[in-house]
């Protein structure tokens, strides 16, 4: 260990190039690297070099030391080699290479994805032309499918038509002399249709009831209409509610006829009646029993007129009491049993009215309820409310103010009268006699 071979010691001063390294110190370079090892590392410093330089390494170096912002007389070009004199010189450059070197890292990157992308889509190319042949054949059967179902629809749609005039036709064929009809098509077969035609047949019996109708009124006299009103009006007022006769005649008067005995008077007494002025036209005239103040049931000629209604004495056909105005009805109560009883309230100080229109035996009270309902409706332009329960309470005892007609006098009192079920005959309040 103490020996120091002085050859093998100059032979490897000479192989590691200590004397140049020595020598280069001594002339003040801090640093020396090969042209193209230099350009291998720091190429990336300027855009002249990076990422491809066409010209000589020596060139190469000047260009990018120029873009790392070293002076010129910091560092010094010789045949092979850079020497930089200053080591911040060195720093510099160093610290510029790692500024760039995220960038180079990224465009490897991209260059990388690149070419793995174009190796995958050569791999997979003849993959992905088959399925674009896939789907092309599948857009290409959805499109048949999708000419078929509309020249599908197209035909149904024609022959749906087709159908729907040709029943139309039908329709023609069997309604178009309705209007010449002396029946207006009353007896005419309706014809036999499809399912597709079924709305406007619908449709078409729901507009030709009402054009029957209209038609069939307007064939009637000016009289008749009148009396088909009124049984349109007690339509509405008794369908469903209680058993009225639709098909007996409205005759209005029952008592100007040669079968009642005590015509001649009846006849007089109406005719002075008209005389005495403010009543014209009878709507109602029979005989009925009304129920007094004391709950007694008395035979009376009741009248009913444009404006009143009066009771006469059936012997003296002289009126009882003053007339009875039509426009200070408040309501008609009826039960919805069978019974002939009507009940008409009045506004104060006015009695209610109840009388029994059924002695004849024959269904009068629709005749009467509508002909009072359509007087009060001329007469106020409102509509007379009718009601049907199993019990009415009424007040028939209360007076007026001689005085003052419109004042009450005396209050009365309130009755209730109650009708069992499927009876005619309804259960008067206690000391009612018969």
């Amino acid at each position: 260990t103490e020996h120091l071979d002085a050859e093998r010691v100059r032979h490897q001063m000479e192989y590691l190039n200590l004397v140049e390294a020595v020598r280069v110190r001594k002339a003040g370079f801090a640093s020396r690297q090969h042209y193209t090892r230099f350009m291998w590392r720091y190429k990336m410093l300027s855009a002249e070099t990076w990422p491809t330089w066409r010209g000589s390494d020596r060139d190469g170096v000047r260009a990018i030391l120029t873009a790392a912002g070293v002076a010129p007389a910091a560092y010094e070009l010789g045949k092979t080699k850079v020497f930089i004199k200053a080591a911040a010189s060195f720093v510099l450059i160093e610290q510029r290479r790692q500024e760039a070197m995220p960038k180079v890292a990224v465009q490897i990157q991209k260059v990388w994805k690149g070419y793995k992308t174009r190796v995958w889509f050569v791999e997979y190319r003849a993959q992905m032309e088959e399925e674009r042949r896939q789907r092309e054949e599948e857009l290409r059967f959805l499109d048949v499918e999708l000419r078929r179902k509309k020249a599908t629809n197209t035909i149904g749609l024609a022959y749906h038509h087709w159908v729907v005039r040709r029943d139309g036709a039908r329709m023609l064929a069997a309604f178009g002399n309705a209007k010449r009809d002396p029946n207006f098509g009353k007896y005419t077969e309706w014809p036999r249709t499809s399912h597709w035609f079924a709305p406007f047949m619908e449709l078409a019996r729901r507009l030709w009831l009402p054009w029957w109708g209209r038609s069939k009124v307007l064939t009637l006299s000016p009289e008749g209409q009148g009396l088909m009103r009124q049984k349109i009006c007690a339509m509405d007022i008794f369908r469903g509610r209680k058993p009225w006769v639709c098909a007996r005649p409205f005759t209005a008067d029952y008592l100007n006829v040669p079968a009642y005995p005590n015509q001649a008077q009846y006849a007089a007494a109406i005719s002075e009646l008209f005389n005495a002025g403010g009543d014209s036209r009878i709507l109602f005239a029979d005989e009925v029993e009304k129920v007094n103040p004391k709950l007694k049931s008395q035979r009376r000629v009741f009248v009913v007129t444009e404006r009143n209604m009066y009771k006469y004495d059936p012997v003296k056909l002289v009126v009882k009491k003053d007339a009875i105005p039509i426009a200070k009805m408040a309501s008609i109560h009826l039960s919805p049993n069978k019974d002939t009883f009507v009940v008409v309230r009045m506004t104060p100080p006015h009695r209610d009215v109840i009388v029994d229109v059924g002695l004849s035996g024959v269904e009068r009270v629709s005749e009467l309820v509508t002909v009072l309902t359509e007087a009060f409706s001329e007469l106020t332009g409102a509509t007379l409310p009718v009601h049907f329960t199993d019990s009415i309470t009424f007040n028939n005892s209360r007076e007026a103010d001689d005085k003052n007609p419109d004042v009450v006098k005396k209050p009365g009192k309130d009755e209730v009268l109650v009708f069992a079920p499927d009876q005619a005959t309804p259960k008067w309040p206690e000391g009612h006699i018969s």
